[in-house]
């Protein structure tokens, strides 16, 4: 367990390390066994129950969603995360059906962080804050491909709101005052509305069917103006933080996982994988023994999440 769903071994590579260092072969039917077992074990005693409560609990958490390929079909596995608690769920769909089934968005009512995606953005009892790190990325792109000039005053704004938030805590402040506040969000209003003058939208033309065609720079100056508390959540709540990255690296793990064992074969085994790398995760940002962990796990007493 510690070697393929800590540190991603596939299960021949892990028969024939036991082997090497042992003398035991255990079979990979008897890897993959043990590997269901911690997973029973982790929903009978109620570990996953606790971790979804504290995971509700948590004033910001955090989502996010990758992609893997079972029975030659795309599924989608699901995260939601804090800085000390990881939880995983695979289903087929991406959208509000999957986030549903997870149990977590419809019932949260904290601050969601998450990328523009618009599945999201239809749970509209929680509060939500945008992943700026993708919109750099995103600006990024516009300076690059389409010489737009506003995307790279928005960079810069962005990174000044940034420094302003992280030059506050540095000096022990919980909160930006409230003068400079109204300042910060002015000029923020200013080069959105500079965006708009110097990029019109093009104007639909009558009884032409469907939306206007935009380009990715006026569509991010949409996004801008049409989701500011979103955006610069992060400057009014210190508890909020500037990017998503606390679910990016939840999902790289994942993507590791997918380049060194390739996809899933089962839909058991999947399963398996996402709660007991939920356990193993969640116990590793508490700086729990991993290897005590899985232990207790495999007999049937799990070690409970903080």
């Amino acid at each position: 367990m510690y070697l393929s769903a800590y540190h991603f071994i596939p299960y021949g590579r892990c028969s024939q390390l036991i082997r090497d260092l042992t003398g035991m072969s255990p079979s990979k039917g008897t890897l993959v066994n043990f590997n269901n077992l911690m997973r029973q074990n982790l929903v009978d005693s109620g570990f996953e129950a606790d971790l979804k409560e504290k995971l509700l609990a948590s004033d910001v958490c955090h989502f996010d969603e990758t992609g893997y390929y079972f029975d030659d079909e795309r599924n989608w596995l699901h995260s939601a995360s804090t800085e000390d608690l990881t939880y995983y769920f695979p289903h087929e769909k991406r959208g509000q059906e999957a986030m549903n089934d997870m149990g977590l968005l419809p019932l949260y009512k904290g601050v969601t962080v998450h990328d523009f995606w618009k599945s999201y953005l239809d749970y509209e009892h929680c509060k939500h804050s945008l992943c700026n790190t993708h919109h750099l990325r995103d600006l990024t792109f516009c300076e690059e491909q389409e010489n737009n000039e506003w995307a790279v005053k928005m960079k810069t704004m962005l990174l000044e709101l940034k420094a302003e938030v992280d030059n506050c805590k540095e000096k022990g402040a919980t909160a930006i005052e409230p003068e400079r506040l109204i300042i910060l969000e002015n000029k923020y209003d200013a080069l959105v509305e500079e965006g708009y003058q110097k990029y019109p939208f093009p104007i639909k033309e009558s009884k032409k069917r469907g939306s206007i065609k935009k380009t990715k720079s006026q569509n991010l100056i949409e996004r801008f103006r049409n989701h500011k508390e979103k955006i610069i959540r992060f400057i009014r709540d210190f508890k909020v933080p500037f990017g998503n990255n606390i679910a990016e690296q939840a999902m790289r793990m994942t993507k590791v996982k997918l380049k060194i064992s390739g996809c899933f074969r089962s839909k058991e085994g999947v399963e398996s994988f996402a709660l007991t790398r939920s356990y193993i995760d969640t116990h590793r940002k508490q700086g729990n023994d991993i290897m005590e962990a899985i232990g207790l796990a495999i007999n049937g007493k799990p070690l409970f999440a903080k």
